[in-house]
Parts: structure tokens; sequence; C-alpha cells
């Protein structure tokens, strides 16, 4: 029959120096590991209000990116003669390339840096040119709405 306190079962293992470094260096790569995921999961970063102003007499939709070839952004439309707030926006770092459409054509893109946004109180001017460009396509004006 055997023991129920085996003086051997009591006993420590011995620790040698490897198993004491494979230990320490779990510990350090999970560390990097949850420092690395933490990071990816982190919220991505908002801008509080973008005013957009539309003196056009159209209808323009408007987008937002970081340039040709990132994701785009869709703000929403912003009616003629009028200034739309949209917010939280989410943040497009140091380059704003705003694009605007009427109609599914083109209007044209403005780009803007981040310093410039600030500076101007997160205001966008649709461009004059984004309604000549619409005007040369031969696109009529948006019916007119109740205010």
């Amino acid at each position: 029959m055997k023991r129920v306190l085996d003086p051997e079962q009591l006993a420590r293992p011995r620790t040698d120096g490897r198993r004491l470094a494979r230990l320490l260096a779990t510990a350090v790569l999970g560390a990097v590991a949850l420092t690395l995921v933490t990071s990816a999961m982190a919220p991505p970063d908002f801008v509080d209000r973008d005013l957009v102003v539309n003196d056009s007499p159209y209808d323009v939709v408007v987008e937002v990116s970081q340039g040709q070839g990132t994701p785009v952004l869709g703000l929403g439309t912003v009616p003629q003669r009028r200034s739309i707030a949209f917010d939280a926006v989410l943040d497009q770092a140091d380059s704003w390339a705003f694009h605007f459409t009427y109609g599914g054509e083109e209007g044209g893109t403005l780009v803007v840096g981040r310093s410039a946004l600030e500076g101007d109180g997160w205001t966008v001017p649709i461009p004059r040119a984004v309604q000549s460009q619409l005007e040369r396509k031969g696109l009529p004006p948006s019916p007119a709405t109740r205010t």
C-alpha cells in the first residue's frame, strides 16, 4: 500500500537557470503582446464638430478622407445656401480631403491640412469651383426648399 504523504512528493523540484529564464521570457513576451493588443484596440479619435458651409444653389453631398485611395467617410448632404454641422467626425489625421458631388456628378475635392482646419474653427466652405464644375456639366440647381 502506498503512503499518503510520500516524502518524495513533498520535496520541491530544483529550479535550474533555464527554467527560470523561460518563465521570465514568457512573462516579457506576454507583457509586450498585451501592450500591442491594447494599443490596437484603442478607440479612434474624433473631431467634435465640423461645419460645412454651402453658398451654392446645389444640395451638395460631402465626403471626407485622408486622400486619394484611402477609405471615404460620408458626412451627408449640405442643402443649398445653408450650413450643416457634422458632429463627432472621425479624425482624418494631418490631411483632410473633402469630396463634393451633386446628382452623382463629381464637383471637386478640397484638400485641407489639419492645422488650417483648426485655425478656421473646423469650418469648411464649399469652394466656388464646385459650383462652377457642376454648372459646366449642365446640372440644374437643386429645387428650392422651405426654410
